[in-house]
């Protein structure tokens, strides 16, 4: 009988036990579950024309800088972001250790939530300033309920040579010769971070290489630290996974690539925006905030990349991401695909047509919006103006 893995198991095997605690306690954090805000929202500011209710069970977890400062001329701004604990994140965590946030008087505090779609209600009302993830039709559907929403910056994108996404089956599958390509999704189930908006974009494209659509398959919502397990067990037909999870399901020898890095670059065909950053009415009505927030951005992105070609550096990255991620084994970060972060933030907002024509093709969405209405990089603009000049 095949032995069923436990996450705690796939945790000792890759982690080892001495850190099962303490990572399973990260990995629960990435969940869907309810977790409570330590830090109350904060105080005055410009205030959204239309207030969300948060979804039950979605609310953040603050995370408090964990580098000591010394004591600073003035008192730093409180400024929360809401990202997913994942590899995509990294410029935030970069950030805060190189104390690029701090340079800009921010004093900036890591609210996990797991998708984009949850964060919205929490950038309508102004308790997180600012987040990261990939464009979703709750975005969309905010904006046109009189939110005003923004997204000013890429923060990762599927560039060639660093597309970090994988798409594999179950091992069990591959072996018993269910799967063995693409075009053997028919029926079956594959794992996602998200089921719609740009991940299920991205899931239409790679399918449609094969011939099939996203109504031949079933998506299932799921966290990426979850993925490696459920291919294990067989939970599910195959997954879509960011890194180091790809590494991670190949050492556990459970799952098998379909498509995978550059791969996944050729069937998509563009540069994809695969994470922005969105900034929230009460951030966008702060410019000055704003650009100094997007400026820490850069820096942290320019130092990343600079890290991808000096050894020395990027063994820095790797402490950090060791440090703030779930997953601690160094040599898992040497083996996997880095993320593509574009060094100036840009992105081609003309992709949010694209984007918005297959949401209403789905239904998530019921009309497009003006790409004016969703897209501002004016404040990235500036951030790299004054950055430069800094410089």
């Amino acid at each position: 009988m095949r032995q069923v893995m436990t996450r705690r198991a796939v945790l000792r095997t890759i982690l080892g036990a001495t850190t099962v605690a303490v990572g399973s306690g990260l990995l629960a954090a990435c969940r869907g579950t309810a977790v409570t805000p330590t830090v109350a929202s904060g105080a005055a500011g410009s205030t959204p024309t239309a207030t969300p209710v948060p979804s039950p069970g979605v609310t953040p977890t603050v995370q408090p800088t964990p580098t000591p400062s010394p004591t600073p001329t003035r008192t730093p701004t409180a400024f929360k972001f809401g990202t997913a604990r994942q590899i995509a994140s990294l410029t935030a965590y970069i950030g805060i250790e190189k104390g690029f946030f701090k340079d800009e008087g921010i004093a900036l505090e890591i609210a996990e939530i797991q998708t984009l779609g949850q964060m919205v209600p929490f950038l309508g009302t102004g308790e997180i300033l600012a987040a990261g993830g990939a464009l979703s039709a709750a975005l969309f559907n905010a904006i046109r309920q009189g939110i005003g929403l923004k997204a000013v910056a890429c923060r990762t994108a599927l560039l060639r040579g660093f597309t970090f996404h994988c798409l594999m089956t179950a091992k069990q599958r591959y072996d018993s010769g269910a799967i063995r390509s693409l075009a053997d999704l028919r029926g079956k189930t594959i794992a996602n971070t998200n089921v719609e908006g740009l991940v299920a974009w991205e899931n239409a494209k790679i399918l449609a290489s094969a011939g099939l659509t996203l109504n031949d398959v079933q998506l299932v919502g799921m966290a990426a630290p979850d993925m490696p397990t459920a291919l294990a067990n067989g939970a599910v037909d195959a997954a879509l996974l960011i890194e180091p999870y790809c590494v991670v399901a190949r050492r556990l020898d459970a799952g098998v690539a379909l498509v995978e890095g550059d791969g996944i670059r050729d069937l998509v065909g563009v540069d994809v925006p695969i994470g922005v950053v969105l900034f929230s009415p009460k951030l966008l009505a702060d410019r000055e905030l704003a650009v100094a927030w997007l400026r820490a951005h850069l820096r942290a992105a320019r130092f990343y990349n600079d890290a991808l070609r000096d050894p020395a550096r990027k063994s820095e990255v790797i402490d950090i991401a060791s440090k703030y991620l779930p997953i601690q084994d160094r040599t898992l970060y040497e083996e996997m695909i880095w993320p593509g972060i574009p060094a100036d933030g840009r992105f081609d907002p003309a992709f949010v047509d694209e984007l918005q024509k297959f949401m209403i093709e789905r239904g998530e969405i019921k009309e497009a919006l003006p790409v004016d209405q969703v897209v501002d990089l004016s404040f990235l603009e500036e951030a790299l103006r004054t950055l430069t000049s800094a410089a």
